[in-house]
């Protein structure tokens, strides 16, 4: 059994529960609107529970039916929820022009 962390993390990001981690399987990335609990290096120790702040975290048994698809996305994009697959929530990130292909780079940029 690991731990899973769900909807109600999704645009609070607190982090508290990374911080008391004993293993730091707790993860985001800048881009995530969430932590993700890396099922494989999780030790199921629940330290990270009682520090969540919007009651966020459930063991992978007693996850709210509601919540379900979290149970997928957990490991984020560091472990078999992330890229490797199954979708992450994540707000949309801006466009980034980079030019068009095949043009130049501008000499001051690549030195």
């Amino acid at each position: 059994m690991t731990y899973v962390i769900a909807e109600p993390c999704v645009g609070v990001k607190d982090g508290s529960c990374a911080d008391v981690c004993p293993v730091d399987c707790i993860h985001t990335t800048p881009d995530a609107d969430m932590y993700f609990i890396d099922p494989e290096e999780c030790t199921d120790c629940g330290a990270c529970v009682p520090q969540c702040p919007v009651a966020a975290i459930y063991p992978e048994d007693e996850l709210p039916r509601e919540w379900s698809r979290f149970r997928d996305v957990d490991g984020g994009p560091f472990g078999p929820g992330g890229l490797s697959g199954a979708p992450v929530p994540r707000r949309p990130m801006p466009s980034v022009g980079l030019g068009e292909i095949g043009a130049e780079p501008p000499s001051d940029n690549f030195r």
